[in-house]
């Protein structure tokens, strides 16, 4: 009988072994935390144990990032084409909707911004757009 009991601990104990894990989420990381396939929730810095079976956690890397888009020519509001060249700056600020509603985040923040660029210069006569440089990297 006591040999009966000492086996199933054993078994217990292995099977816990191999489904029971830990994560580390470093400060400059978010952990978002999926049970059975469905978002429950974004993990702060810390370390968590989770149940290999029925739950998946993914990290994302959440320091500031830096884009650049070279080379994209742009039509003027007066019709001339300029060559520019757009650097910016981003910061995840809500991970599960950087996951969760978007497939591709950082492609459509490169879209986004080819956009913006087409847009702001398009509004801009070729004159605006050389004097006030400064103005036109705040829009």
């Amino acid at each position: 009988m006591e040999y009966l009991i000492v086996v199933a601990v054993i078994v217990v104990a292995v099977f816990l072994a191999a489904t029971v894990r830990r994560i580390t989420v470093f400060e400059y990381e978010r952990g978002l935390r999926y049970v059975k396939g469905r978002f429950r929730g974004v993990l702060s810095p810390g370390h968590y144990w989770y149940v290999r079976l029925s739950t998946h956690i993914r990290t994302l890397d959440i320091r500031p990032r830096f884009v650049s888009i070279t080379g994209q020519e742009v039509l003027s509001a007066d019709g001339v084409t300029l060559k520019l060249s757009l650097a910016a700056s981003f910061e995840i600020v809500e991970p599960d909707v950087a996951i969760n509603k978007v497939m591709q985040f950082q492609e459509a923040l490169y879209i986004e911004l080819q956009l913006a660029l087409r847009q702001i210069i398009g509004q801009a006569d070729i004159d605006t757009v050389l004097s006030g440089r400064d103005e036109l990297s705040k829009q």
